[in-house]
């Protein structure tokens, strides 16, 4: 099942990690294990919401044999496969985010390693520019999943439109007027049913669009933090750039100067 071949995926992330296999303090290493981390993070998603669409549409009695429009994902999926898909992932959501922050924290405490002789300046320095070279990175990534993202929902778009006349205030007034309310979870149900690719699509990508965006964040807050530590910016300066490196896929442009400043104090020293 791919929900386990997730958790043995990061496990084994995680394991190659702590025995070097991986090693942090390389760039390309750091990089490989991001974008892994953030694509399971986005597997794992799109498999719960493949599983809570299903529940809900079987449990509202919604067929796809008598509604064309209802994808066919659904078909041989029982209350009862669905319900057990569900609790094993709930049971190892907190084992897979526990392995994510792991991650998370090591290529920011772990980030670059000590040359012999260096001024704990200079390290810090380097660690700084490295994680806002991740971050600038995060940022890339964040833009071209993004890009995927609307490029796979095109295909999509027209019927998600057209779905959406099942919400439209006077079909919403007659279902609560004639069943009292009970027919809106079906329109709901409908709802998910003929959209159940875009949703998965959009949620799935937009999660994985996510944790490039928590990447981008923590690196460029510790590179903050490094900054100021070294001399390389005032302590109102590093609270703006702290404050700056929430700007969703803008942030790149604080890093880069940011990531100047640093290497103009390593120089200057």
């Amino acid at each position: 099942m791919l929900i386990f071949a997730l958790i043995i995926i990061l496990a084994v992330l995680i394991i190659l990690e702590r025995c070097k296999k991986i090693n942090l303090s390389n760039m390309g290493a750091s990089v490989f294990m991001m974008i892994s981390i953030s694509a399971l993070g986005g597997l794992f998603v799109n498999e719960s919401v493949k599983s809570v669409l299903a529940l809900f549409v079987n449990v509202l009695g919604i067929d796809s044999k008598d509604m064309e429009f209802i994808n066919p994902m659904f078909e041989g999926m029982s209350n009862t496969s669905v319900i057990i898909r569900l609790v094993l992932l709930l049971t190892l959501l907190i084992p897979f985010a526990i392995g994510m922050i792991y991650i998370m924290q090591a290529m920011v405490r772990r980030p670059l390693q000590r040359q012999g002789g260096e001024l704990d300046s200079d390290y810090s320095s380097r660690c700084g520019v490295r994680l806002l070279t991740l971050g600038i990175t995060a940022d890339v990534c964040l833009f071209a999943c993004l890009v995927i993202m609307v490029c796979l929902l095109i295909p999509y778009f027209e019927l998600f439109v057209q779905s959406l006349f099942l919400f439209h205030p006077i079909v919403l007034l007659f279902v609560t007027i004639f069943t009292f309310g009970l027919g809106l979870f079906w329109l709901a149900g409908a709802f998910a049913a003929m959209n159940v690719t875009f949703l998965t699509i959009f949620f799935a990508f937009g999660l994985v669009a996510m944790s490039f965006y928590v990447f981008s964040v923590i690196l460029g807050l510790s590179a903050c933090v490094r900054a100021r530590k070294v001399g390389a910016i005032t302590t109102i300066n590093a609270l703006v750039y702290g404050v700056l490196c929430f700007m969703t896929g803008w942030n790149f442009i604080p890093y880069i100067i940011l990531r100047k400043k640093l290497k103009d104090s390593t120089a200057n020293v």
